[in-house]
């Protein structure tokens, strides 16, 4: 790495975190002051808040990021413009694409902070996830079989009054109906008691009663799960184990291939930023155009926050493809950059 990398690398990386820092600063005060009654009327309260605003920090990340690399970016090339090194670097023959060599560094360790930050940081500090699912008459499907489950006991991993539909593929019938009264899962598998089979797809049904009998951990779906799952703070792979689990089940997976596209989607509109904001940049901050260009910046951040809110919801609603909603506004606005860029070398 050359030395005029690292020099331009050290500043966007500085720019970055102290822009960071101000972000979080300017939220947290606004959340402490409307709420600075409420905060100092008594030690439990104000230690309620603080947990709170701990707990928030990683949501507040996630959706200020793409907004600070954008800012960062172009504080640094202002910054570069303002000494007339930038200038320096065009004269001595330093070309467009070598400008953005340091950006494109830096921003390989900004995503993977985005990533963890995402995935990781903000599963440790809300461990609660959503609403819990229903400990009575719940219903679930694995592969082509029908589970429906009249109670529920998490803590002791226990089933009462279970019913099984298993049914043929080709030609789709059913053909065996089961009745549980009880049941436990431990290491090995299910223990099952009181189990009744009907065989429904000969001539002649059977009827089979099975007083206690063991089966694998696999042969019923998982109901122990205590919380929904998270799919927007969920790792990358996880995501995809969790997609795979409910698709079986017969679950809408809708919202979890949206999100499991959106994680590759968010680390690339970095970049897409990271562009926009060295061009955003390159008029020089000596004609005094320096708090215009900061204002133009920020709108454009805001337009670009705004079409994906607004793009995922039309996803989420199966109103647009996946694709579309997801990669749509990263698409839109590294075009916009490029023909800003291009236009200025």
């Amino acid at each position: 790495m050359s030395i005029l990398t690292r020099y331009v690398a050290r500043a966007f990386l500085r720019n970055f975190l102290l822009t960071l820092l101000a972000f979080l600063a300017l939220v947290q005060a606004a959340n402490f002051f409307s709420q600075i009654e409420k905060v100092f009327s008594d030690w439990d309260t104000l230690l309620a808040f603080l947990e709170e605003a701990l707990r928030g920090t990683p949501l507040i990340v996630e959706t200020m990021l793409p907004m600070v690399v954008l800012l960062a970016a172009m504080f640094t090339q202002v910054g570069l413009s303002r000494t007339s090194e930038l200038t320096a670097m065009k004269t001595s023959g330093v070309g467009p694409f070598r400008l953005l060599t340091p950006f494109a560094l830096v921003l390989v360790p900004i995503a993977a902070f985005g990533y963890v930050n995402q995935n990781y940081l903000y599963a440790w500090l809300n461990p609660a996830g959503l609403e819990g699912q229903p400990g009575d008459h719940l219903w679930r499907r694995l592969n082509e079989d029908l589970f429906y489950f009249q109670a529920i006991d998490r803590d002791e991993r226990t089933i009462a009054g279970a019913r099984v539909f298993r049914f043929e593929p080709n030609p789709f019938r059913l053909r065996r109906l089961e009745r549980i009264e009880e049941g436990y899962l431990y290491s090995q598998g299910w223990r099952l008691k009181g189990v009744t089979q009907r065989d429904i797809a000969g001539i002649q049904p059977q009827v089979e009663h099975l007083p206690e009998t063991e089966v694998k951990p696999d042969a019923l779906p998982q109901v122990f799960r205590a919380q929904i799952a998270d799919p927007r703070h969920m790792p990358f792979w996880r995501l995809y184990q969790e997609i795979e689990r409910i698709q079986l089940e017969g679950g809408r997976i809708a919202i979890y291939i949206l999100e499991w596209y959106q994680k590759p989607a968010a680390i690339v509109s970095l970049w897409v930023m990271g562009l926009l904001g060295v061009a955003m940049a390159q008029s020089s901050p000596r004609r005094g155009r320096v708090g215009l260009e900061t204002s133009v910046t920020v709108l454009l951040g805001v337009m670009f926050w705004l079409t994906s809110e607004i793009s995922f919801l039309l996803g989420k609603g199966e109103l647009v493809p996946v694709w579309i909603s997801v990669w749509g506004p990263a698409l839109l606005f590294l075009s916009l950059a490029l023909v800003m860029y291009r236009r200025l070398y």
